[in-house]
């Protein structure tokens, strides 16, 4: 697939084994660039939830004493995004071959979006109907938004915030 189809639009995919393989891989890498900083890391995402398809990125929620020291690492490898919507938060995406890989989420520690990010995850494990109700929506919307991803997740955003409410 072209580069630019791989960037743009929004493919799902059974859940597969390797993206574990991969979270691991990069918690690894993770854990060393951060240091002492770092609190925690955890697998977050569709890619998270077995059984379930997913658009193929791994993303990760990376808990650190202070985001002000992530200013100054050196993030070679990943396209630094800044907040990119959220505040408190600093976003990396990694590509590999041309299609992306990763998406990393760092937040200081007592960030509110860390519980989000983990009650809804934790609410999918824990609920196979409820899982597959949200592959069902996430299937309906990759068709009905094939080529514009901003679209596809703030479609699905009622349903994860109904899901961690509900918690």
């Amino acid at each position: 697939m072209p580069e630019s189809y791989l960037k743009k639009s929004v493919y799902l995919e059974g859940w597969n084994a390797k993206w574990k393989k991969i979270y691991e891989s990069e918690k690894q890498k993770l854990e060393r660039l951060i240091g002492n900083n770092c609190i925690e890391i955890q697998h977050i995402g569709s890619t998270s939830v077995k059984g379930i398809k997913a658009k193929p990125i791994v993303d990760i929620l990376v808990v650190v004493e202070s985001i002000s020291k992530v200013d100054h690492l050196d993030f070679n490898g990943y396209e630094v995004k800044g907040e990119n919507g959220i505040s408190g938060r600093r976003y990396f995406q990694k590509d590999k071959n041309g299609k992306r890989l990763l998406h990393i989420h760092i937040y200081e520690k007592n960030h509110a979006a860390i519980n989000s990010h983990i009650l809804f995850r934790d609410s999918l494990k824990a609920n196979k109907k409820l899982a597959k109700e949200y592959e069902n929506l996430k299937i309906k919307l990759a068709i009905k938004f094939s080529g514009d991803k901003v679209s596809y997740t703030n479609a699905k955003a009622e349903f994860i915030s109904n899901i961690i409410n509900s918690v």
